[in-house]
């Protein structure tokens, strides 16, 4: 995958060393800072992308079905979805993506890389949107609620799986034996304890 670059200062990595320079920036306190909130960019171009989650503003229009996008670069991966275009190809197992962001995050699956930490608890993630999931698990709020049992949940996705257990649904099948599952995790752990089980022996 080649060399790593790793911050000294809050170790998060980067794959190309003018990235981290880049990003060694904000430690310095001589990155692009908000005005509204004080958070802090590498460059000029990433602070006027944020300035749009403070106003609002979408001024990139998808022509095939007018959703609009505040950055140029999430309008050229969602045209993606109409094309078919997946120009991103993972170089060992050739799965291919939509954007860079998602072959990267894809990446983090071959060589167990978890840049992102939970402070609460030092749990790593291999992207910033899992750590926001996990982060509601702390937070107390449960907003989700259950229409059978009114069980609160503080993940949408931990309601769809709870549901499943009043509807009997078991949408996750294992491909050797046939045997279903309520949810993902439980189609892999048994895949694991099972199969790869039996296949060494």
């Amino acid at each position: 995958m080649g060399e790593v670059h790793e911050c000294l200062v809050c170790s998060r990595t980067f794959k190309h060393k003018y990235d981290l320079a880049r990003h060694f920036k904000l430690h310095e306190g001589s990155g692009h800072k908000c005005s509204s909130c004080d958070k802090q960019f590498c460059t000029s171009q990433q602070l006027q992308e944020h300035m749009r989650t403070h106003t609002g503003e979408k001024p990139y229009q998808c022509v095939e079905c007018k959703r609009s996008y505040k950055q140029r670069a999430h309008l050229a991966r969602h045209v993606r979805l109409h094309t078919g275009e997946r120009p991103h190809e993972c170089s060992i197992c050739q799965k291919t993506f939509v954007s860079k962001h998602d072959l990267t995050v894809h990446e983090r699956v071959h060589t167990g890389e978890k840049p992102y930490r939970c402070d609460e608890c030092q749990l790593s993630f291999k992207d910033n949107r899992t750590l926001k999931r996990h982060s509601f698990v702390h937070s107390g709020i449960k907003c989700h609620i259950c229409s059978v049992c009114k069980k609160a949940f503080s993940r949408r996705a931990d309601l769809h799986n709870h549901t499943r257990t009043h509807t009997g649904e078991k949408p996750y099948v294992c491909s050797v034996c046939n045997r279903a599952f309520t949810v993902k995790g439980q189609l892999l752990k048994h895949t694991r304890r099972i199969h790869n089980r039996l296949a060494k022996l």
